[in-house]
């Protein structure tokens, strides 16, 4: 009686076309076991990264691939993005922030880029480039810029767990603090910090791409939006009421 179960559940549309031509009423319009492996790499493709440039990216230049190697990435993701060849600083910013070791028994290790990962860092640092109105002056910013201007933060730890901050901290008075990319939801970044009472608390900040970053106010838990600023710049409008006082030393990224 062609009675299919709902597919409003469902958010990705790519899934939700797959089951509709598996369960067409025609058989001969259902699709071959072929064309249902194309299908489902890009179904992996949109489940890792949801930024649609680089959905886009990965669909064109790496279908089907898991991971790529960083030297065979780099070179396919600045063609496709149109961007020039990073300097050094803002190259090894990327490398620590996408790149992971892959070992296996044959060939010797070599800094990759996995699928998943590169979802994460768009999340975190996205998009990959964006105009934004500054006053009466119109920018471009990259997703190298906002990485490096992170990275060069003397509070910026990285993906350190809850458990690594907690160590780092231990030892520092009331009012050091870090900022990490939470180890949780991609897309967020937690300060955390020593308080007054020297117990150590986290806090998490969303990310919101183009729009800035937002939080809860530790006082008066209302929503602190700060359109158009940059992660540093947030931080300093948090200091007075999150008494951040000294960047906790100790970042890779230093």
């Amino acid at each position: 009686n062609n009675v299919r179960p709902p597919l409003d559940s469902i958010k990705l549309e790519s899934i939700r076309e797959l089951l509709d031509l598996c369960w067409h009423k025609e058989p001969s319009q259902r699709p071959s076991f072929c064309k249902i492996i194309t299908m489902i790499d890009d179904i992996l493709v949109d489940c890792a990264i949801k930024d649609p440039e680089g959905r886009e990216f990965w669909k064109k230049q790496l279908k089907g691939k898991e991971f790529v190697p960083f030297t065979d990435f780099l070179p396919l993701f600045l063609e496709f993005a149109k961007l020039e060849q990073p300097d050094t600083v803002h190259l090894e910013c990327l490398k620590l922030l996408v790149a992971k070791e892959h070992r296996d028994n044959i060939m010797k290790p070599v800094d990759v880029v996995r699928i998943e990962d590169f979802g994460i860092l768009l999340q975190n640092f996205g998009p990959i480039k964006h105009v934004r109105q500054k006053k009466d002056v119109t920018e471009e910013i990259t997703i190298f810029e906002r990485m490096y201007n992170t990275c060069k933060q003397p509070w910026f730890h990285g993906d350190i767990s809850k458990t690594q901050a907690e160590k780092i901290l231990r030892g520092y008075r009331e009012g050091y603090f870090l900022v990490r990319l939470s180890s949780t939801i991609a897309g967020c970044f937690t300060i955390s910090r020593v308080t007054p009472s020297k117990s150590i608390h986290h806090h998490r900040v969303d990310y919101l791409g183009a729009k800035g970053f937002a939080t809860r106010s530790i006082s008066t838990k209302a929503i602190i939006r700060a359109p158009n600023k940059s992660l540093r710049s947030f931080i300093n409008l948090l200091k007075d009421e999150m008494h951040l006082q000294n960047a906790c030393p100790g970042s890779k990224y230093r």
